[in-house]
């Protein structure tokens, strides 16, 4: 910022000018000995990290700055912080102390979190601000009673900005509560109990998964023995909870005679065998030429079940661990196919069914339209610190008190 950008009254000093630096006074200590010395006293590091020892340098307000490895060109997170009582403050930060008639931390703590460190910081495996650069860096200072009521200012409406992401952040757990009990109401029935009053489609029935599919593991990935044409296939890190995510693929070698065996029709529904046993999707013929390795299920349920209702099963039964009765193996868990095969759920009829299913996507489609507004609102308070300091140090935050 240049002398004639600033407002009327503001000043631009250098940085060692405002502050004190008393990075002679941080203390280095390698991790054996921290380990050894672990008491009930706080330390800070350059990002903010915190711990604790039994050996302090500082008993005072005082502002941090990273030194390397800080977030320099992050805007959402801050590199300066204020410290406050016993700290014991390591080597890879700068400590600053606001000169008490020029400027004060706070002051000084908004400004370097809004800095552009472009032409200040260097490195090229790990950023780096040096003690040098950073004594040069320019500050627009302005007289110290504007200072404090600037900071009064950003602090009350940094203040009203954490207590609205705070409960802004609270909208991810409501909408994936939503979204659960949504799919429980579904499976029991609640979802539709209105609906079934004046209708007679019989009672639920309770079906073992082999009383109504046909299932089957996928092809064996082996190099040595494979042959035929390379063929992309699907691995369980693949099948994600409701969808296919078709990145990262890999391939293996097919014959023309075998391929029948592992091919996918639109309904077939893919679950895990290991790894997160049970998650699962549905295929719903987004690629062509392509199969799933062993580490996969193909469930083709018969016509009696739709798969978008036996997904809503399977994924609340995977919630609530009732799933977990079917795993094998202690340490790493396993869904086999003799396991599966004894997974039971209430199957209502088939009109029932698919006005579950109507009412279910009705429900989650209006879900994913509150979280696509909540990422949008998000995106935009996250770049409202940053607008609110820009206009802070232009001097148009407060109303200037020229004399």
């Amino acid at each position: 910022m240049m002398e004639k950008e600033i407002p009327v009254g503001w000043k631009i000093f250098q940085l060692s000018e405002i502050v004190e630096i008393l990075d002679n006074m941080r203390i280095p200590i390698n991790s054996p000995e921290r380990a050894k010395r672990v008491g009930s006293i706080p330390y800070y590091g350059a990002t903010g990290q915190t711990g604790w020892i039994d050996d302090f340098i500082f008993n005072e307000e005082l502002i941090l700055l990273g030194e390397d490895g800080a977030p320099f060109f992050d805007k959402k997170k801050n590199v300066a912080y204020i410290i406050e009582g016993k700290s014991w403050v390591n080597n890879h930060a700068h400590v600053l102390k606001a000169i008490r008639n020029k400027t004060m931390n706070r002051f000084v703590y908004y400004f370097l979190n809004q800095l552009d460190y472009s032409d200040y910081v260097g490195g090229t495996t790990r950023l780096k601000l040096t003690q040098g650069n950073l004594k040069i860096i320019p500050v627009p200072l302005p007289p110290l009673h504007e200072q404090q009521r600037i900071v009064a200012k950003l602090d009350a409406l940094f203040g009203h900005l954490d207590s609205l992401k705070e409960k802004l952040n609270r909208i991810p757990e409501l909408l994936k509560n939503f979204r659960q009990q949504v799919l429980t109401q579904a499976v029991t029935g609640k979802l539709t109990r209105e609906w079934r009053k004046g209708k007679d489609f019989g009672e639920w029935e309770t079906q073992r998964l082999e009383g109504f599919s046909q299932s089957k593991l996928g092809k064996m990935l082996d190099q040595a023995k494979n042959k035929g044409e390379l063929i992309d296939y699907l691995r369980n890190i693949n099948v994600r909870w409701f969808e296919i995510d078709f990145n990262d693929l890999n391939q293996m070698r097919v014959e023309k005679s075998e391929l029948h065996k592992y091919e996918l029709e639109y309904g077939d529904i893919l679950i895990c065998e290991g790894g997160e046993p049970g998650r699962a999707a549905m295929w719903k013929n987004e690629r062509n030429e392509i199969i799933f390795q062993k580490a996969l299920h193909r469930v083709r349920l018969n016509d009696n079940v739709l798969p978008e209702y036996f997904l809503f099963n399977l994924f609340i039964d995977a919630s609530t661990e009732r799933l977990n009765d079917l795993f094998t193996g202690t340490t790493i868990k396993h869904l086999t196919g003799r396991s599966l095969a004894k997974y039971q759920i209430n199957i209502p009829s088939l009109v029932e069914q698919t006005e579950i299913v109507k009412k279910v996507k009705a429900l989650l489609n209006l879900a994913d339209k509150i979280e696509s507004q909540y990422q949008s609102l998000k995106a935009k308070i996250d770049q409202l610190p940053q607008a609110i300091l820009a206009k802070a140090f232009r001097g148009e935050l407060v109303g200037q008190e020229v004399n």
